[in-house]
């Protein structure tokens, strides 16, 4: 069963329907697919964050960190694993919903506010999760839409 989400951002709403049409027939788009999604115009890797999801037991960890996203978050790096994040507080907020989204091979849109960093500025976060040949997540991509800055 495919799960309804909740959209309020244009931008991020485009991001979902061509995300929705790598899927095919499939519940979640291949691997394969995933560098044409990241080069395509509503895709600005500039508010993106990507995690991949390696097979056991090598932990998850960060592909990118777009130059936004490591601006309000200065503690994500590309490269480093979720268990290197010191904070554990920034851990959890950051990566609990790339396990929900690896767990529920579905994508999800969550909304709230960066407390703490960046001045507790509002946000919309869209994961969208890509998979290998048997459907197993291998990668989470999130954008982020942040409310302007007053």
């Amino acid at each position: 069963m495919i799960r309804w989400i909740d959209i309020v951002s244009p931008r991020l709403r485009s991001v979902h329907q061509a995300w929705c049409t790598l899927r095919g027939h499939g519940i979640i788009p291949h691997l394969k697919s995933y560098n044409g999604f990241v080069g395509s115009p509503a895709v600005q890797e500039n508010f993106s964050l990507a995690a991949v999801f390696p097979e056991m037991p090598k932990p998850p960890s960060f592909r990118a960190v777009g130059s936004v996203v490591s601006f309000v978050i200065p503690e994500l790096q590309p490269g480093m694993s979720f268990a290197d994040i010191s904070s554990i507080p920034v851990r959890t907020f950051i990566t609990t919903p790339f396990h929900e989204v690896e767990t529920a091979r579905q994508p999800d849109c969550r909304r709230g506010n960066l407390r703490g960093m960046a001045s507790g500025r509002p946000f919309e976060q869209l994961l969208l999760p890509f998979g290998d040949d048997k459907a197993r997540v291998r990668l989470v991509h999130a954008l982020f839409e942040l409310a302007p800055q007053s």
